[in-house]
């Protein structure tokens, strides 16, 4: 109780503040929609960023995949020559 009276002290003359009134109902402002050049530049890039990600991936397991010994790529039911096939077929 004490700390809402002190919210609502004014320091410059110590009487309460004054409530503010509602603010008057304005009508809503709306965003243009985008144009389609847009929406289509935005597709384009959203595309171009998920293949670009999707490439880093690839070459991070191929790198990774190019680091292990050939016994454990044995263990993994793989030899050294399906590498490359694997990672192609699983880049899309």
């Amino acid at each position: 109780m004490l700390i809402v009276w002190f919210r609502n002290l004014n320091f410059h003359n110590s009487t309460q503040r004054r409530k503010m009134n509602a603010p008057t109902k304005e009508p809503t402002v709306t965003a243009p929609k985008p144009s389609t050049f847009h929406q289509r530049l935005m597709h384009a890039l959203h595309d171009w960023r998920r293949r670009a990600a999707q490439r880093r991936r690839s070459r991070a397991d191929s790198q990774h995949l190019a680091g292990m010994s050939d016994h454990d790529l044995r263990d993994l039911g793989i030899g050294r020559s399906e590498v490359r096939e694997l990672i192609d077929r699983n880049r899309y």
